[in-house]
């Protein structure tokens, strides 16, 4: 989405394969002068052959989604990312951070191996 009415959008590529369907959050940093989206990434097309009529061929494994931080810079476009460890979905922040810095974000994450 534009910054500024008018301004371009901007983009920011993902390697081969990968996806993202769930944001934490995203705010404007403007100290640093980037924005800073937070968002879930799986690393590979998500397999959703359990809705799927029994006819269709199963896909890729979405196993692995993990939390990714991105930082544009929009002085020159570049995107830093930072990815978390931990394998999540579903995200959330308390809704009172929403577009706004925040310190705690809340996810669904597998707690065992079975």
């Amino acid at each position: 989405m534009p910054r500024r009415p008018g301004a371009p959008a901007r983009h920011i590529e993902l390697p081969p394969g990968e996806q993202v369907f769930h944001l934490f959050n995203a705010y404007d940093d403007a100290a640093a002068g980037h924005i800073v989206v937070d968002a879930i990434v799986h690393p590979s097309p998500v397999n959703f052959t359990a809705f799927a009529p029994p006819y269709q061929t199963e896909g890729p494994s979405s196993e692995g989604a993990r939390p990714v931080r991105f930082r544009l810079d929009l002085a020159t476009g570049a995107v830093t990312r930072t990815d978390g460890t931990v394998r999540v979905d579903s995200p959330d922040v308390n809704p009172a951070y929403h577009g706004k810095p925040y310190r705690y974000g809340y996810a669904a994450a597998k707690a065992s191996p079975r």
